[in-house]
């Protein structure tokens, strides 16, 4: 009897504790222990293993060149629409790496970062460095612009680009990709203008200190112009980041930019600001409602990406953002753009339409930025150029993001075995600790349903009587089982399985009955043992009858 009651009492104290637990565990103790020990591997501290890969990238990324190569170069100087096709892509393996890293000792970091940039043959096809393809001659065009800003109308500029340019005047040009790239197309001689004209030599001393960086003198008096060759083995300014060691939502944040917290390129303070990441880290857990903001030099601007989708990347969970909607917007249309508009016509600034930024003022060169084939861009723009075929799929710009580490999973990056196998480990104990979870709480409500259960079973053990639905006979629970008897014998078993009263419509003295139960008993036992374990109430009714109540062990 004593050890039936404390297997009763001590069962729901036992499931209530598992249950706690459960909840304990499962909702606060395992995700502070994976948000402590993912802080600590995160946060960029010297000589650990998130620093290191910070400092250097251990994986290569993919960076990918479309030409948009002009088939009919000749029509276009004749009024004709351009039309153009699409080459590439030209695949080169980039390296990134941090140098000159210091603490500034406020829970920030300052570095300047290196990009090497190798050709990727395997990547790149059947495509060739060699290659030769036309493209509009920028170099001309921005250095017109330039012209015109510096020297007003003073100045025969006709006249001069024939001199300067020296045979480089053309519209168009056509170069093999490797020096539209990287070796440099000439596009300024200046040796010939210091020969043909006071003017020419005194525009060539004007525009030498004005040349954007992919301008570059190659020899003295010879200019050369190449896409990406400022950016080869080179860096792009000093930064200071945020180290999270404080704030981890604030890690790789960017504190300020060449020594300011803003740029002073536009003309206004929203386009001037600084905000998020150079995109080779990010904080960790990550939620949908959250922007992404990366600031790309490149564009001298920050650009914010927002929540798309859930997806999937090689097994892995991840959070899909895209390029925000305002990043390319016509100031008409999302009215803070309009500090991009720097064309000057009679004291107003003349605004490109949605879908373009004017980098003149960033890079000192007539560029025109866009989504790819002018994705979401004005009509007016993709119907200008033949050969344009904007496509979701192809040309949004997105990133993946791995929400908890955070790794991301980028259109040119992969990661490597070793950064895999650490996201799937931390996600099968992520996994664990869930099942571990609801295996507790599980637990701790069935044994607090057990317990229930034992306690009313308690209650109703074994020998509870049951209603007598056979007239002169009386019922029991007996051994688990009901039975019906009539006198002395135990007869038959009933079908029904609770009840509190029984009435009978003879009187007799039913303990006296049933205690002297004879052997034919299911279980075999002694009358006495049944006598003692069972206690009757009995009580006679008005109409006759006699009512067997409260039966308990």
């Amino acid at each position: 009897m004593k050890q039936s009651n404390t297997v009763i009492i001590c069962t729901p104290v036992l499931g209530f504790i598992v249950f706690i637990a459960g909840i304990s565990l499962g909702w606060f103790g395992f995700p502070a222990l994976i948000v402590h020990e993912i802080k600590q591997g995160v946060v960029l501290v010297n000589g650990t293993e998130a620093y290191e890969r910070w400092r250097k990238l251990p994986v290569a990324l993919y960076f990918k060149v479309y030409i948009f190569n002009v088939t009919n170069p000749d029509d276009v100087q004749n009024g004709a629409n351009p039309v153009v096709q699409e080459v590439g892509p030209y695949v080169y393996d980039q390296y990134r790496e941090k140098f000159d890293v210091k603490d500034e000792g406020d829970d920030t970091l300052s570095y300047v970062q290196n990009s090497t940039f190798y050709f990727n043959k395997e990547k790149s096809g059947n495509l060739s460095e060699d290659d030769v393809v036309t493209v509009l001659n920028i170099a001309l065009v921005g250095t017109v612009l330039k012209l015109k800003k510096l020297t007003g109308s003073s100045l025969e500029i006709d006249t001069l680009m024939t001199e300067i340019f020296h045979g480089s005047e053309k519209v168009f040009h056509t170069a093999t990709v490797r020096d539209l790239t990287w070796d440099g197309v000439t596009v300024v001689n200046c040796t010939a203008a210091y020969q043909k004209s006071f003017q020419a030599k005194m525009v060539c001393d004007m525009l030498k200190p004005e040349l954007p960086a992919m301008v570059t003198e190659h020899e003295p008096g010879i200019f050369k112009m190449a896409y990406f060759r400022h950016k080869n083995n080179s860096n792009d300014g000093r930064y200071r980041v945020n180290s999270g060691i404080l704030d981890t939502r604030a890690l790789g944040r960017i504190e300020e930019w060449e020594g300011r917290p803003n740029l002073t390129i536009w003309s206004g303070r929203f386009c001037n600001m600084i905000n998020g990441t150079d995109s080779t880290i990010f904080p960790p857990f990550w939620s949908p409602k959250d922007k992404l903001y990366i600031f790309l030099v490149d564009a001298c601007r920050s650009l914010y990406a927002t929540f798309e989708s859930e997806t999937m990347w090689k097994g892995l969970p991840a959070l899909r953002y895209v390029g925000g909607v305002h990043n390319l917007q016509a100031a008409e249309d999302f009215p803070l753009n309009s500090c991009f508009c720097e064309e000057i016509e009679n004291g107003r600034p003349q605004c490109l339409k949605s879908g373009v930024l004017n980098l003149y003022n960033c890079l000192g060169v007539s560029v025109i930025i866009s989504f790819p084939h002018f994705y979401n861009a004005s009509p007016d723009y993709q119907h200008y150029v033949q050969g344009f075929k904007p496509n979701k799929k192809k040309h949004e710009t997105f990133i993946d993001i791995e929400p908890v580490s955070v790794f991301k999973y980028v259109q040119g990056a992969e990661l490597d075995d070793k950064d895999l196998t650490a996201i799937h480990r931390l996600y099968t104990v992520i996994c664990i600790f869930t099942v571990i979870k609801w295996f507790l709480v599980a637990a701790g409500v069935l044994l607090m349903c057990v317990s229930v259960y034992m306690f009313a079973f308690r209650r109703n053990n074994g020998h509870r009587i049951m209603q007598n639905e056979h007239k002169g006979r009386i019922a029991v629970f007996y051994d688990n089982k009901a039975y019906t008897t009539k006198h002395r014998d135990i007869k038959d078993t009933l079908s029904v399985s609770t009840l509190s009263d029984v009435t009978r419509t003879d009187q007799v003295d039913i303990r006296k009955r049933w205690g002297n139960f004879s052997s034919k008993s299911p279980s075999r036992s002694e009358p006495n043992k049944v006598s003692e374990n069972v206690g009757l109430s009995v009580s006679k009714e008005p109409n006759n009858t006699v009512t067997l109540s409260t039966v308990f062990m």
